[in-house]
């Protein structure tokens, strides 16, 4: 099952009516943005939400599935599990059904992003994009040399995860501000976010994240189990050029004694 979200309708800058007749709302720029994949789909206005008001919902179903509801009610979206939140002021609403919370392939993105599978806390593994295995754009510096970045919509995220890297292998200046809790939460989320409709009060609701999957550990420990800034990272292709350095070394030790 997709994801439901819900948002009163006094948290809109239209009116109650105009979300009962399933007309477009607006929303405050924060909310549109945080539901972004959602209500560049579809949503409808409802009678009664969780909350037992009027407001609207959006789901990433479309018309034509023979699951979308028609009805004007939010318990009628088959949502029965819900979570509040208050995303900078507004209230918002992330439900889902009871006995069906959603799947990774469910949540998918068209247009996967390469990257490696990562085991979360709800016990599903999810596919975290590299971010050096991002799409590139070439350009040419003054002298004429080929100058590779990640296309536009990438780089905000890549200069965060190649910070973190800094932090992790000691080549950031020293005065650098050190990320807070939040900071590693939504670097998480938004690591999901490229491959799956989620951000990061999904990835609460559905308690996708604990200290172990959000963690940057010794690139050398025994038989790892993949976090997903780890993962963002590139951790698993580090890790094997260091082993197979040392096994060419143990190698070369041993030919030469």
């Amino acid at each position: 099952m997709d994801l439901i979200y819900y948002i009163p309708a006094a948290a809109t800058q239209g009116a109650a009516l105009a979300a009962l007749k399933g007309a477009p709302i607006g929303l405050s720029a924060a909310t549109a943005q945080a539901l972004g994949f959602a209500l560049e789909t579809h949503y409808r206005g409802v009678t009664r939400g969780p909350d037992g008001l009027a407001g609207f919902c959006a789901t990433h179903r479309r018309p034509d599935d023979p699951d979308y509801p028609y009805q004007i009610d939010c318990a009628d979206f088959g949502a029965e599990t819900w979570t509040q939140f208050a995303h900078r002021g507004s209230p918002l609403w992330v439900g889902w059904r009871s006995d069906s919370p959603p799947r990774p392939a469910e949540l998918l993105r068209h247009g996967i992003l390469e990257g490696y599978d990562v085991l979360l806390a709800d016990g599903n593994r999810w596919h975290v994009p590299c971010a050096r295995k991002f799409p590139r754009t070439l350009s040419l510096d003054r002298d004429g040399n080929v100058i590779y970045q990640p296309m536009p919509r990438f780089r905000a995220f890549s200069e965060k995860v190649f910070a973190i890297g800094e932090i992790v292998f000691g080549t950031r200046a020293t005065d650098a501000p050190i990320p807070t809790d939040r900071d590693w939460f939504d670097l998480a989320a938004q690591a999901l976010g490229w491959n799956y409709r989620l951000g990061a009060f999904d990835c609460s609701a559905l308690g996708l994240l604990n200290e172990a999957n959000i963690a940057v550990r010794p690139l050398e420990r025994p038989s790892p189990e993949w976090g997903i800034i780890e993962a963002a990272l590139d951790f698993p292709r580090l890790r094997q050029i260091i082993l197979d350095e040392k096994k060419k070394e143990a190698t070369q030790s041993t030919g030469s004694g």
